[in-house]
């Protein structure tokens, strides 16, 4: 399948390379995706008086690879003020992008029947084997501007740097990597044992309570890198001078994880229904993130090109461990993701055959992750109030390691913190009536808070999150997944004309405040700056100050391409309606932006699905089949203007463009944002969209 240019992460100003209302890249900055999976699964039962067995192992072979639609030359991106208008050249993430994985799963489970206790223990252990080339900057580090890179600010720009009789022509072919591909072997494991008792203490309340523990496990010993531990100098997320050894991975650190759990008859025949448990769940980290680690070795004069070749990978790949743009490493006390738990419900009979239930799910991060890098110096001080974020030194002084951070490479250390929580609520009514219809409505509130933002790789991960003031000490901020507010209701009705023929119709319905998620956000949004406000050597990642009044801001004159010149008076002007007609901004003003705090506008979907099911006998065979017609969208269908998603333009959500600071030290802008903050969403899911099924059941 063709897909667009890889939309998640480093891109111009972080916006994405589209396609979406601003960005429109060539085609042959695209790639097609192939997928290659075998997958094999054994399980054996066995019992015998006061004793069960179960034992479970399968193999999984994934063989992952991409087929780019140019020949090697590098990525160019084009954009204006903060936002991507275009793309030419080879799609950076899929240079000889290649992802091998072999998984085997081995668990065994022994049940023990005492009186009336069921006494479970098991372990389980998984391996995870992986070859990984990933070759994102060999042909040019696109993200910065040139002559350093790829990037554009401007088409006059890209022309200026093109133009024949420039002498200072930039050269494009100079850019193509040469030599082997870059690509790592890796593997880890994870081994858990576990007990658990499952006991009726009572007629009425059944019991359910236990241990695991978890054994993370790194089986690849990275190459010796003396260029990490001992020639940078770091800091740790204290400001304290640490060693970062990225050849170095934590030992097998035991993740205890307690767990209760009860269900409750309280007043006999399932009328009341209480339910719910409390513990500690235990989650993998997304195993690219380690790969960057293994990867990622910096100048490591044991690698090549200074070291020998060290080949990964099948012969046919031609690729060797090698020296890298930056340096990642794990903390050396690093923990997988921990969670406390903690479920509570209620299931009651309202009467009149309605059923309602209450639910109410909080989780507290007790190990969570993220990226801080440890070559960012301490700050040197504050911007100007009212904004009074911490600065630290702008480009050439921002760096621990001026040769090394200096143009532009970090030290991105994966780390733990326990800051994160979240909370939902959800509520629901259920009714079936006996002549054949079904009928539903449940209300959800999501509230989701951490200190991280997701992508698959640790620059990234530091580059591109948002922050109010210290990227290294991330405040907490909403999470990108998860609808606020979210309703949904159901009917279906069943009607059976003969034995041998039923009609069934469904309603969907669905109203939220939110967004399905995507890479360029949809479900919550950021406010950012266009530069880098607060000095640590990114841009696109400093959340804006929302001002009272024309006094908290500075503006410069801007001279559009047209010649005309906005007047720093009209400037607020714009600004200050903008503020106005977004319902976030306006209501947050004094107050620097929160990480995803404005929420997409509420939508609606009503999905329709008739079921006509038929049968046809000939002698004693019968023939069973399903005829579906689906229709999603369905008001999208009846009238042009119904079911129409909103979703925050580019331009918007980095509505200010930094161009330069004061005697004082306060930033100086450009308004470069829109009207509006919402526009239509053009994707399918603000279209009706139609599916016609035909099934053949065996009998």
């Amino acid at each position: 399948m063709g897909l667009p240019p890889h939309p998640f992460a480093a891109s111009y100003n972080g916006t994405g390379r589209g396609p979406n209302q601003s960005s429109l890249p060539f085609s042959n900055a695209g790639y097609a995706i192939n997928n290659h999976l075998h997958s094999f699964a054994l399980e054996l039962n066995s019992r015998t008086r006061g004793l069960a067995n179960r034992l479970f192992a399968s193999y999984n072979r994934f063989r992952d690879f991409r087929t780019p639609f140019s020949p090697p030359y590098p990525t160019i991106e084009i954009g204006e003020a903060g936002i991507t208008y275009t793309t030419l050249g080879h799609e950076p993430f899929s240079i000889h992008n290649i992802l091998d994985q072999d998984v085997w799963q081995f668990t065994d489970n022994v049940s023990v029947f005492r009186g009336k206790h069921v006494v479970t223990v098991g372990a389980n252990f998984e391996s995870f084997s992986f070859y990984n080339s990933f070759n994102l900057f060999r042909n040019g580090v696109f993200l910065a501007p040139e002559p350093f890179g790829t990037t554009f600010n401007s088409l006059s720009e890209f022309f200026q740097a093109t133009e024949p009789s420039n002498p200072n022509q930039i050269k494009f072919q100079t850019y193509i990597g040469t030599g082997p591909y870059k690509g790592e072997d890796m593997s880890v494991g994870q081994v858990g044992f576990y007990a658990q008792d499952e006991y009726p203490a009572t007629d009425r309340l059944n019991l359910t309570y236990g241990m695991r523990v978890d054994f993370p496990l790194y089986f690849t010993k990275p190459i010796d890198n003396p260029f990490s531990r001992d020639t940078l100098k770091a800091l740790d997320a204290n400001r304290m001078p640490e060693r970062v050894d990225q050849s170095k991975l934590p030992g097998a650190i035991p993740l205890l994880a307690p767990r209760v759990g009860f269900n409750w008859n309280a007043v006999g025949d399932r009328h009341t229904q209480v339910r719910g448990g409390t513990g500690i769940f235990t989650g993998r980290v997304p195993f690219v993130w380690v790969g960057d680690v293994i990867s990622q070795a910096g100048d490591n004069p044991n690698l090549y090109p200074k070291g020998p070749q060290r080949p990964s990978g099948s012969p046919a790949d031609s690729s060797t461990f090698m020296q890298s743009f930056d340096v990642n490493a794990l903390a050396p006390n690093f923990k997988w993701p921990q969670v406390w738990t903690t479920d509570l419900a209620v299931d009651q009979q309202l009467g009149g055959g309605v059923l309602g239930t209450l639910e109410i799910i909080y989780g507290k991060d007790i190990h969570a992750v993220y990226v801080r890098n440890a070559d960012l110096r301490a700050p040197v001080g504050n911007l100007p109030a009212p904004d009074g974020r911490l600065y630290f030194g702008g480009a050439g002084n921002n760096s621990l390691n001026p040769a090394f951070g200096g143009a532009g490479r970090g030290i991105y250390v994966f780390d733990n913190t326990s800051d994160g929580h979240s909370l939902n609520i959800t509520a629901q009514l259920r009714k079936n009536f006996a002549f054949g219809l079904g009928t539903s409505l449940g209300y959800s509130f999501t509230d989701a808070r951490n200190s991280l933002k997701s992508t698959e790789i640790a620059f990234a991960l530091w580059q591109n999150l948002p922050v109010k003031s210290d990227p290294n000490n991330p405040e907490l901020g909403y999470s990108e997944f998860g609808q606020r507010h979210r309703i949904v209701g159901t009917v279906t009705y069943t009607k059976s004309w003969s034995p041998s023929l039923t009609t069934r119709i469904g309603v969907f319905l669905e109203a939220g405040q939110g967004n399905r998620f995507a890479g360029a956000g949809t479900n919550r949004y950021s406010f950012i700056y266009s530069g880098d406000v607060n000095g640590d050597g990114q841009g696109g990642n400093d959340l804006i100050y929302i001002p009272r009044s024309q006094s908290e801001i500075q503006f410069a004159p801007d001279t559009l391409s047209s010649g005309a010149i906005v007047s720093p008076q009209e400037q607020w002007n714009q600004l200050n309606a903008f503020i106005n007609q977004d319902g976030y901004l306006s209501s947050h003003r004094g107050q620097i932006a929160d990480r995803f705090g404005e929420p997409n506008p509420w939508y609606n979907d009503v999905d329709l699905r008739i079921l006509q099911e038929f049968a046809l006998q000939t002698g004693a065979q019968r023939h069973g089949f399903e005829l579906s017609l689906d229709i999603l969208n369905v008001g999208h269908l009846l009238n042009s203007s119904w079911g129409v998603r909103k979703v925050a333009s580019a331009a918007a959500t980095s509505p200010l463009k930094l161009v330069r600071f004061d005697g004082t030290g306060a930033p100086v802008f450009n308004f470069t944002g829109p009207s509006q903050t919402f526009i239509d969403d053009a994707s399918l899911l603000s279209r009706w969209q139609m599916q016609i099924g035909l099934r053949y059941l065996l009998n």
